[in-house]
This record gives C-alpha cells, structure tokens and sequence, in this order.
C-alpha cells in the first residue's frame, strides 16, 4: 500500500515500459508505474504490484 501512496504523489519506477493489456479472467490490464495514477484509473481499480514495474487491475 505505501507504493500505491508514493505513486498517487508522484514517485514512479525507473521503468520506461508502456501500457500493456492482458487477457485474462481474473486480470484484464497492467499499466507501467511510470504512467500516471490517472491513467491507471481509466483501467480500473489498482489491486496490487504483480511484478516490481507493473500494476495489475481487476474487472469492475
């Protein structure tokens, strides 16, 4: 929770992937930290850091 808190105030990774979007039935998306937190919000609600640079979003 606390990068979730450090992301929404700015920080974000030394990663410079872009969006990627992924088919599945329990996640439907992962965005890069490096993009903003209100990009991450046209995704869907973040859950959890699923790996160190990415941020998984569960179905609404």
């Amino acid at each position: 929770m606390e990068m979730l808190d450090g992301l929404k105030n700015g920080i974000s990774s030394v990663s410079n992937q872009t969006c990627m979007i992924a088919q599945g039935l329990e996640c439907f998306g992962m965005v890069s930290l490096r993009d903003s937190y209100q990009n991450w919000l046209k995704l869907g609600k973040p859950i959890a850091a699923v790996q160190f640079n990415w941020i998984e979003f569960v179905k609404n």
